[in-house]
């Protein structure tokens, strides 16, 4: 939101945004939609051959394949980290709508979108609108990031400070106090990232890392590891093959990598 906001007040920002996004978000989405459906389908049927079940089991059928595709909006994708990225393309899409909100009503419009998120993190039905799809968790974050770029709300802070904020998100999260501690650790993070230089192997894979983890914590059994240190471990050779994974295809094939990482 923060950064879509930087080219509202330009011509034409709309049409440039959704085809930006649209390269960036929608055409991965896709592809990954179908790389992901190509390896665990078979991967299950063999499971199931194996364990002795119906070749259906652990296969979404009927109107639950349209979670291949990311269809279902009101559920997450059979590639559960597509959500975002799905969700991500919504908000542009209406992004107009939220500027309009923001000029017309300022600080008064932002203290209903939190008013309204804060119902929805209650747990209730109220509002509870397509909660991998839509979620008023996601737009009051992404309506938040629009108004501190279109008021130009200064956003410097002291990195120590970020820090400790980011540490006091967390142990809100961990004590249940959701609300409270994504806007610390947002916040947090925004005043440490900034003004530390990552190496590019990092910064450069973060987006391949967060999908393409997932394949590797299927062939570990994912859900099903009991041990936390194991989970640990499990987790850290995930994150590593990833990341030699992105470089051999970067590597390898160069123009279909810019497709499926959108350019990142």
């Amino acid at each position: 939101g923060y950064f879509l906001a930087v080219h509202v007040d330009e011509q034409g920002w709309y049409a440039r945004a959704l085809s930006k996004r649209f390269r960036t978000l929608i055409i991965p989405l896709c592809i990954w939609c179908l790389i992901w459906a190509f390896f665990t389908i078979p991967l299950a049927i063999i499971c199931n051959i194996h364990a002795g079940r119906e070749l259906s089991s652990n296969i979404f059928t009927g109107w639950e394949m349209l979670r291949y595709l990311a269809l279902d909006i009101t559920n997450t994708p059979a590639l559960g980290p597509l959500w975002y990225v799905r969700c991500l393309f919504l908000f542009v899409l209406v992004s107009p709508l939220i500027v309009c909100l923001i000029r017309r009503g300022g600080l008064l419009a932002l203290f209903i979108l939190g008013c309204l998120y804060y119902f929805y993190s209650l747990g209730g039905t109220l509002i509870r609108f397509l909660v991998f799809g839509f979620s008023l968790e996601g737009v009051f974050y992404f309506s938040l990031g629009m108004f501190f770029r279109m008021k130009h709300v200064p956003l410097a802070l002291n990195p120590i400070i970020g820090a400790v904020m980011f540490c006091g998100g967390l142990l809100a999260y961990l004590n249940g106090l959701i609300v409270l501690s994504i806007a610390l650790m947002i916040v947090g993070l925004w005043g440490v990232v900034p003004v530390r230089r990552f190496p590019r192997v990092l910064t450069s894979n973060t987006f391949p890392v967060y999908l393409l983890h997932m394949f590797v914590l299927v062939l570990f059994g994912n859900g099903k590891i009991a041990s936390p240190l194991i989970a640990i471990g499990v987790g850290i050779v995930a994150i590593a093959v990833s990341v030699v994974i992105a470089e051999l295809l970067r590597k390898l094939t160069p123009k279909f990598s810019t497709y499926i990482f959108g350019n990142r």
